[in-house]
């Protein structure tokens, strides 16, 4: 609101060109300076001076009205676009997965339209991802695809980013570190750690039944348990090579003979809700940084 309407309210307030200019704290001859502004550019007095306090004459009470009218406006305004500027975050859905291990390809300084449309991150299993989803709380999400989960392409609109293997990982002094030719049937005595995922559990138990192979499958919390527990030499996992980046100097990744088990991670978006030009925007930086070209 124009500086002027500001001291003539608090004016109006205090009565006083003293008090006003404490309550501003701004100079007197200030604020005598913004009435006289007022009253040149209406062209009418405003206020009459008094010995003990300024009075409003009835084009001053006028200009008075107008002047809180204005404020409270300026004030649902203010509001407004604050409003307007919590709903404008992009609301970015990923996997775990996607969150801890791609952070810095999909936040990286070429986002640039983030400092307009600023993003809100939210990190979520595969079960609370694609509940998201079915919620209409996230239009679209950066997660595993899997097979077996007909329903999540049947639903939405699914647009593979990436193919990745999940290849078997153990401790550098594990016994079958110093392997030169693994196969499948050596896993038979190695308890498979597994995260709490039913699809990817399912995508690794598949893979060793059809090699005839069932060990002992145990169950953890995520990838990152899995690893200090990997660390102990105890047992085997079937995870990205991705994940064990940081700890190259104690886990190391086999091959096993004819043996591949392979997961796709994908764009996962409504097809009833519209994304914002600031939500395909992302997307196609999404694309852009996790997409491997065919």
């Amino acid at each position: 609101m124009h500086e002027w309407y500001k001291t003539f309210i608090v004016l109006a307030e205090c009565r006083s060109f003293t008090d006003t200019a404490k309550r501003l704290f701004c100079s007197q001859p200030t604020v005598s300076q913004h009435v006289q502004q007022l009253e040149k550019t209406f062209e009418c007095p405003l206020i009459v001076r008094n010995k003990r306090q300024i009075e409003l004459t009835p084009q001053g009470e006028l200009l008075l009205t107008h002047a809180l009218m204005v404020q409270k406006r300026e004030q649902e305004l203010r509001k407004s676009l604050v409003q307007v500027g919590q709903s404008a975050k992009i609301p970015v859905y990923l996997s775990h997965y996607i969150s801890t291990n791609f952070f810095d390809e999909l936040f990286d300084n070429d986002v640039v339209f983030s400092e307009t449309s600023p993003y809100e991150l939210n990190s979520y299993n595969y079960g609370d991802l694609k509940k998201s989803l079915l919620e209409k709380r996230a239009k679209f999400a950066v997660m595993p695809i899997y097979d077996a989960d007909r329903s999540l392409t049947e639903q939405f609109h699914v647009e593979i980013l990436f193919e990745e293997e999940l290849v078997l990982v153990v401790a550098k002094h594990h016994p079958l570190a110093s392997r030169q030719q693994l196969y499948a049937r050596d896993l038979k005595d190695y308890p498979v750690y597994l995260p709490q995922s039913d699809y990817y559990a399912q995508c690794v138990k598949q893979a060793l039944l059809e090699k005839e192979i069932a060990p002992n499958f145990v169950q953890m919390p995520n990838f990152t348990v899995i690893k200090q527990v990997l660390q102990r030499g105890v047992g085997v996992s079937f995870i990205p090579k991705k994940v064990i980046n940081e700890e190259v100097e104690l886990l190391i990744d086999k091959r096993i003979k004819g043996l591949t088990i392979r997961r796709y991670n994908g764009l996962v978006m409504s097809k009833e809700q519209e994304l914002s030009a600031a939500e395909q925007a992302f997307c196609h930086h999404i694309k852009r940084k996790l997409e491997v070209p065919v």
